[in-house]
C-alpha cells in the first residue's frame, strides 16, 4: 500500500471513529447527570426563580425563539407557564435518548447537539472532561430544545443567548444541583444572566467563582 493510500485509509477511519454514536449510559457521569434531571426539576426553587425571571421581564424570548414551538403560547399565562408545563408532562431525558457522539473537530466548543422537537439528544464526547454537575445543565439546556425552543439563526453562542430560557434553566440546575450536593463554591461556565446570578446570590444557592 503506497503512503497516499494509507493517508486515506487512516483519515476514514478517523472519521468512522468520530462520527460513531453510544449510548450516554455507557459513561458514569452522563448516567449520573440523567438520574439528577429529577431533582431539579422537582425542586421548589426551578419553578420558583423561573417564574420571578420571566415577571421581572428578564427572559429572552425575542428572534424567533419560539417560532418552531407547535403550541399557541397564548393559551399560557407566559411563556415560561408553558415551559414549566413542557417539564412537569415531559420529564428529562430519559436514559433511551441519550446518546454520545465525537464531533470530527476537536476543537469545537459545541458540548451537544439536539434537533427543536426531537425527543433525543447528543453529547459531544469530546466536551465530557467535567463532572456531573455540569453534564446536567447541558442536559436541561437541551431539553429546553427539545421542546421546540430555538436560538436565533447564526446566534449560537452563550454569550449571544445569555438569558434565554435554555441557557437561564441550564445554569440555575447546576446552582440548584450544586446547593442540594452541599457545594458552597462553584466555577461554572461563563457568561451566566446577570439576572440569574442576582437569584442565585438572593436564595444563596452557591457562590460563583469568577
Amino acid at each position: 500500500m503506497n503512503i497516499n493510500k494509507l493517508i486515506v485509509v487512516v483519515l476514514l477511519s478517523f472519521s468512522f471513529y468520530n462520527c460513531k454514536v453510544t449510548k450516554g449510559v455507557e459513561n458514569p457521569k452522563v448516567k449520573k447527570a440523567i438520574n439528577l434531571q429529577k431533582e431539579v426539576i422537582d425542586h421548589p426553587l426551578f419553578k420558583k426563580i423561573l417564574l420571578e425571571l420571566e415577571q421581572e421581564g428578564a427572559i429572552d424570548w425575542s428572534e424567533g425563539r419560539t417560532s418552531s414551538i407547535q403550541e399557541d403560547l397564548s393559551n399560557y399565562e407566559s411563556n415560561i407557564h408553558w415551559l414549566l408545563e413542557q417539564f412537569e408532562k415531559k420529564r428529562g431525558y430519559y436514559k433511551d435518548v441519550v446518546f454520545l457522539w465525537r464531533k470530527f473537530n476537536p476543537f469545537s466548543k459545541t458540548k451537544a447537539a439536539t434537533y427543536p422537537c426531537k425527543d433525543s439528544t447528543k453529547l459531544n464526547k469530546w466536551r465530557l472532561k467535567r463532572d456531573k454537575y455540569s453534564i446536567l445543565n447541558t442536559l436541561i439546556h437541551e431539553r429546553v430544545h427539545s421542546f421546540c425552543h430555538i436560538h436565533p439563526r447564526n446566534k449560537q453562542t452563550k454569550r449571544e443567548n445569555l438569558c434565554d430560557a435554555a441557557y437561564i434553566a441550564g445554569d440555575l440546575s447546576e446552582a440548584i444541583i450544586s446547593n442540594k450536593m452541599g457545594i458552597k463554591e462553584r466555577r461554572m461556565s461563563l457568561p451566566i444572566c446577570p439576572a440569574l446570578i442576582q437569584k442565585i446570590d438572593e436564595y444563596e444557592l452557591v457562590k460563583i467563582i469568577k
